[in-house]
């Protein structure tokens, strides 16, 4: 009786210990991301060696600052993926690749950040105001940026430029590492855009 005890033990001890087993490697593996955009065109060089631009830290909407991928499964209803997730929050990746983006592009003297002690004539503000994916028959990267340019030379701040930049970037398959590689191209076009357009609002 006690062998058939022992038997019966054992074997509920190895359906367990593999049922274990079974669920630990059934989690995916957890990805994290950065969103980069490197610009290589020759800089423009126009801004004027005096002009400083400060950059404020991006802000994002409520909806979309947290780093798990956000993907649109619906009209309205949007799915985190929990396994697929930005390395830092996306408003402050997205400032950082703006500021070293404008940096190369020569449009001022210098750019700093925010905190810098070096006085600015020009203060620029973001802010992400749609960031997610899609899937489904046509899978693409949808971002939405706002940027507001202040001219702080004279006697009054002077809103130079403030405009919305919405960019869609198709993906070749529904992937979270096509959806990544969709943002990149999205944010790539959209600092693209904002440059152009602060180089002619000087």
């Amino acid at each position: 009786m006690r062998s058939l005890r022992r038997l019966l033990l054992l074997a509920l001890l190895t359906t367990t210990l593999s049922g274990c087993l079974r669920l630990a490697k059934s989690y995916p593996e957890r990805h994290e991301y950065l969103l980069a955009a490197e610009r290589t065109a020759p800089a423009r060089g126009n801004g004027g060696a005096d002009t400083v631009l400060a950059v404020q830290p991006f802000r994002s909407s409520p909806a979309f600052a947290k780093r798990p991928f956000l993907v649109k499964s619906g009209p309205s209803q949007f799915e985190p993926d929990f396994y697929h997730l930005f390395l830092v929050p996306p408003d402050r990746n997205v400032t950082e690749v703006a500021a070293s983006w404008l940096d190369a592009s020569g449009v001022f003297g210098q750019v700093v950040p925010s905190s810098s002690a070096a006085p600015p004539t020009h203060v620029l503000e973001g802010r992400v105001v749609s960031l997610h994916g899609e899937y489904g028959a046509q899978p693409a990267a949808h971002l939405t940026l706002q940027a507001t340019l202040l001219d702080l030379r004279g006697n009054a701040p002077k809103v130079a430029l403030h405009r919305t930049y919405e960019e869609t970037a198709p993906l070749a398959k529904g992937t979270p590492e096509a959806l990544a590689d969709g943002w990149n191209r999205a944010l790539a076009a959209v600092l693209t855009r904002l440059e152009t357009d602060i180089a002619a609002a000087q």
